[in-house]
């Protein structure tokens, strides 16, 4: 998965203006078919660290791509950021699955008490989050979230 963002620092705003989704897809194809829709490998990329592999490949086949720094509370502090946002617009025509991942994102809701839980959701589609967390994380890091 790839996506295209922007941060408005001024106005606390995320936009989410592009998507690429390849399902099944080995690195060289996803490789491909990123240069066809995306074009600019100039264009930094940060990508989950837990595939050096992946990343160690699209390196070597020119893109300007590294791992995320994830680390001990990396989740929570992504988290916390996004929902700290005035706003994240997402095109819902080029961006359809992160724009259906962020809609439907919920906490999980005790079903006796009623109370939500602490922690966050597991099982829930999160790619598009993950995605985005590792790509801004430069920008929530430097801002103390």
């Amino acid at each position: 998965m790839w996506g295209a963002m922007s941060y408005d620092a001024k106005t606390h705003t995320l936009y989410i203006y592009d998507e690429l989704k390849l399902l099944k897809h080995g690195n060289w194809e996803a490789s491909e078919a990123l240069k066809k829709h995306h074009e600019d490998m100039s264009n930094r990329i940060s990508a989950d660290s837990a595939e050096p592999k992946s990343i160690a490949d699209f390196y070597r086949w020119g893109w300007n791509i590294a791992g995320a720094k994830k680390g001990k509370g990396s989740l929570e502090a992504g988290f916390k950021w996004l929902q700290g946002l005035k706003q994240i617009i997402i095109d819902p025509k080029r961006c359809p699955n992160a724009a259906d991942e962020f809609s439907l994102y919920e906490y999980e809701i005790d079903k006796t008490t009623g109370e939500i839980l602490s922690g966050y959701p597991q099982g829930q589609p999160d790619h598009y989050m993950a995605l985005t967390r590792y790509a801004l994380e430069s920008v929530y890091k430097r801002s103390g979230a």
